[in-house]
């Protein structure tokens, strides 16, 4: 049940994990090193909320699920998988597929922009669980503890810095507000470039976060950033000013801030229960094979007493036929 659910959230990533990246037109190119001299890369750091940094968080985002639900469904097998099915996915895409046919000067730093948001998160985490199992573990236990929570680290700010973005200061109001029920559709999840890169954000970041909580503390590092990230989702929300349609758009928030980590709060809780069940059943297990063992033990040592009984008695049986024997 918990796996489904996991595969289930993978699934809801897809249109997220595709952004705009989705092909269109074939037109190959690899423009890392063109236009050096001006902006290295689109994300402007004084204008925070824009559209390439929110655009840039959903890779983020997206980078960091993709290997972390693989291993919730496979263990590190599915962690390498989805690092990898990911890193192929971003290539084939942003070197055959991405560029306008009409191509525009800051081009190349979206290039650059869009592969390092996209695969420097997956790599710092296949990076740490390479570092984590290689080599015998009684050698550099120490050095490898170090790499592997540096690299963690590192994933887990960009994850915060992506988070970071999502805030955009001239979009805020004075006030909190949550108009959960105001008027609009039921949700209004936007088809704009900027509204739909916000929802792939939300909807990644939501998934990544929580799982790279966990990566890094276990079970308490699974709720402790899904509470944090939650927490600040809903003050974002309540002091963001929308666009139009203040209740339906403040819907369209909450369900893709909210609802992937409450999911995954669901899966563990079952995994929880499913692991203390399994737990109990080794346990009564073990007694079960541990009083097998003994009662296995007290009939030995019967079957031995029998067995010497009767020897005594056939040996005193065979000196009494001695002595009467003329």
């Amino acid at each position: 049940m918990a796996k489904v659910l996991i595969f289930f959230l993978a699934l809801l990533c897809v249109p997220a994990w595709a952004d705009e990246s989705i092909p269109t037109d074939f037109n190959p190119s690899f423009p890392i090193f063109k236009n050096l001299d001006g902006n290295v890369l689109n994300i402007d750091l004084a204008n925070w909320g824009n559209q390439a940094g929110v655009n840039a968080a959903a890779h983020v985002g997206a980078s960091m699920a993709a290997p972390l639900l693989g291993e919730e469904i496979g263990g590190r097998k599915g962690l390498w998988i989805g690092g990898l099915s990911w890193a192929g996915l971003t290539l084939f895409q942003e070197t055959l597929f991405h560029e306008p046919i009409k191509s525009y000067a800051g081009y190349p730093a979206e290039f650059r922009t869009d592969l390092l948001s996209r695969l420097a998160p997956t790599s710092l985490i296949l990076l740490s669980d390479l570092v984590e199992n290689s080599g015998d573990p009684r050698n550099h236990a120490l050095a490898r503890s170090i790499g592997k929570h540096t690299l963690r680290a590192l994933a887990t700010l960009a994850a915060g810095l992506a988070s970071a973005e999502l805030y955009d200061p001239s979009k805020l109001r004075a006030q909190f507000s949550l108009p959960v029920a105001g008027p609009g559709p039921i949700f209004n999840f936007q088809q704009a470039d900027y509204a739909l890169s916000r929802d792939a954000a939300n909807t990644t970041l939501a998934i990544a976060v929580p799982l790279m909580g966990k990566k890094m503390a276990g079970r308490a590092g699974l709720w402790t950033a899904s509470a944090l990230w939650m927490g600040s989702s809903v003050a974002r929300i309540a002091m963001s000013k929308p666009e139009k349609d203040e209740g339906s758009e403040t819907r369209a928030f909450l369900i893709t801030s909210l609802a992937p980590t409450v999911a995954l709060l669901v899966v563990d809780l079952i995994q929880g229960s499913d692991g203390s069940r399994r737990s109990v059943d080794a346990v009564s297990s073990e007694d079960d094979r541990k009083r097998a063992e003994s009662l296995a033990v007290i009939d030995a040592a019967i079957r031995r007493g029998i067995a010497k009984a009767e020897r005594e008695r056939a040996e005193a049986a065979a000196a009494a036929a001695e002595q009467t024997t003329p």
